[in-house]
């Protein structure tokens, strides 16, 4: 398969994933999408948004994360 046939393959299998396996359902993601989906997802929480923060694999995702809990803060 093509890559575009595995990134839809990829954001199929998170959209029918349970949200109360999101974080520790193992996806073949090699492009590092899982991520940015998290970080947008409606589904998860403020709470759960919170401690993903302080989670290195989320670095990069800090900013939407940041939006979405309405803050400004700057977590180190």
């Amino acid at each position: 398969m093509g890559d575009t046939s595995d990134i839809s393959c990829l954001i199929r299998e998170y959209i029918d994933c349970p949200d109360w396996e999101l974080l520790t359902h193992s996806f073949e993601d090699r492009w590092h999408l899982v991520p940015i989906l998290i970080a947008c997802d409606k589904r998860i929480g403020k709470r759960r948004l919170t401690l993903l923060l302080k989670q290195d694999n989320f670095a990069q995702v800090h900013w939407i994360i940041r939006k979405r809990l309405g803050t400004s803060l700057l977590i180190l």
